[in-house]
């Protein structure tokens, strides 16, 4: 067999059938020219037959450049590039996404896949604004582009989601007069905002001096043992 742009048979070896998968070219028409020859011990080892084949090669569109900005804790931006059509018109555009946990490569109909698609059709560059995120998660997203010939998909990529207000790490520290009788107290990092401030208040009202048992000013003045 001769394949397209090549003068070098291809040998495929084979009783009665044989198959044989081109390399990928761009989008076009070719024609393979084939050849039938018998094995050179047989009665016909000369040329047995010839046949030349057409065949078409279309192609998806090329969509690459996928990017994400503007995370929050329950919506992000998300885009990418349409470069070329490919001969074939665009007929949908836009991202997929999922978390990662449960799909980590989203593809249009994928398991937990969310589609959100852009209105314009066209070849360029366009962003998306997706809502109703989970916080703190990890999601997988791709660019994808359709024309008559299927879909094609960019590269993907992750970001993750904030955590909601309230969810942060604290590191507080409190330093007490030690004439009090007290030592110098703290709440730790990993500790939640409400956690921490509920410890604060806890701590505060712990060393305050007791509005029923008045303290003399000799026991404010003596330091603690």
């Amino acid at each position: 067999m001769i394949s397209p742009g090549s003068t070098t048979p291809v040998a495929i070896p084979g009783a009665r059938s044989a198959s044989y998968t081109p390399p990928a070219y761009a989008s076009g028409t070719y024609q393979y020219f084939c050849s039938v020859f018998g094995a050179p011990d047989q009665e016909f080892s000369n040329f047995l037959h010839s046949q030349t084949a057409t065949v078409t090669v279309r192609e998806v569109p090329t969509v690459d450049s996928p990017f994400f900005n503007s995370v929050t804790s329950s919506s992000a931006h998300l885009g990418g590039q349409v470069e070329a059509d490919n001969g074939y018109a665009i007929t949908g555009r836009g991202v997929v996404y999922v978390p990662t946990s449960v799909n980590p490569i989203p593809t249009l109909g994928g398991t937990g896949v969310i589609e959100n698609d852009d209105g314009a059709n066209s070849v360029g560059g366009f962003t998306r604004t997706v809502a109703g995120l989970s916080s703190a998660t990890t999601y997988s997203f791709a660019v994808f582009a359709i024309n008559s010939q299927g879909p094609s998909y960019s590269q993907v990529l992750t970001f993750q989601t904030n955590p909601l207000p309230g969810n942060g790490s604290l590191v507080v520290t409190t330093t007490v007069d030690e004439d009090n009788g007290t030592s110098d107290q703290g709440v730790g990092a990993g500790t939640s905002l409400r956690e921490g401030w509920s410890r604060m208040r806890t701590r505060w009202a712990a060393i305050r001096p007791s509005r029923s048992r008045p303290i003399s000013p000799r026991q404010a003045r003596q330091p603690s043992r």
